[in-house]
């Protein structure tokens, strides 16, 4: 029997037990970064092998599912008491403010919600979009047989922090605009292209003419009857 400690892999990751394989990928994408040769004083190469391990683990849906039932055996669950005592935290922005007592009926007027997000935050969620897009747009057009990229690189080539892109990324796999690869990484949908064609990206939209044919129309020449008549009194060889 192993006298190795147990390890909390969830708890190392920083993520929920129930966290989603995507979010499992995420964390452990961080956290190679942070721990990895190239990120100097925090480089840890033993906690490096140990992210490793835990990916290993937790990514087989069989193995997680072994990991999860010694788990319970070897991670306390919390007293009662600490239960008892526990107080949800103050409204933050963006949340709607506890508003319920049992002196008066909740109402409509007795609602606050904090308005913090303004029109700049949209703007800036729709160029997010865009950007995102963009990137995975160029990527299947100049690298047709691997056309995925992770989070790290999306944001890099958008010159954003990693965080900054969740919300977006959600957003756009929900709309079918862009799915995630066995590998965790992303690639755009053919929705996605129609998205980016159709006028979601200006700069990459083709013009839109008031002629739904917009095949290139045949010379003059060989339209004012003058080619057709020629032809028909030709005589066959």
């Amino acid at each position: 029997m192993s006298t190795e400690p147990f390890i909390d892999y969830y708890e190392f990751l920083m993520v929920s037990p129930t966290a989603d394989r995507a979010m499992i990928e995420w964390a452990v994408r961080l956290m190679l970064t942070r721990y990895g040769k190239k990120n100097g004083e925090q480089a840890d190469s033993a906690k490096y092998e140990l992210v490793k391990e835990a990916y290993r683990t937790l990514a087989d849906p069989k193995r997680r599912e072994l990991y999860d039932s010694l788990r319970k055996s070897q991670v306390a669950p919390p007293e009662e008491d600490e239960l008892a005592s526990f107080e949800p935290p103050p409204a933050s922005a963006g949340a709607v403010a506890p508003v319920r007592n049992k002196e008066r009926k909740l109402s409509v007027e007795s609602i606050v919600v904090e308005h913090t997000t303004t029109l700049a935050d949209v703007e800036l969620q729709i160029k997010l979009r865009q950007g995102v897009m963009s990137a995975l747009y160029d990527i299947v057009i100049t690298r047709p047989r691997n056309p995925e990229l992770g989070r790290a690189e999306i944001a890099r080539a958008m010159g954003a922090r990693i965080d900054e892109i969740e919300f977006t990324i959600w957003f756009l796999r929900e709309k079918d605009l862009l799915k995630t690869t066995n590998q965790g990484l992303y690639a755009i949908t053919a929705e996605g292209v129609e998205w980016v064609e159709g006028g979601g990206i200006p700069h990459l939209t083709l013009p839109r003419h008031k002629d739904s044919d917009s095949r290139p129309k045949p010379p003059a020449s060989e339209t004012n009857g003058i080619h057709h008549s020629a032809m028909a009194g030709s005589p066959r060889r």
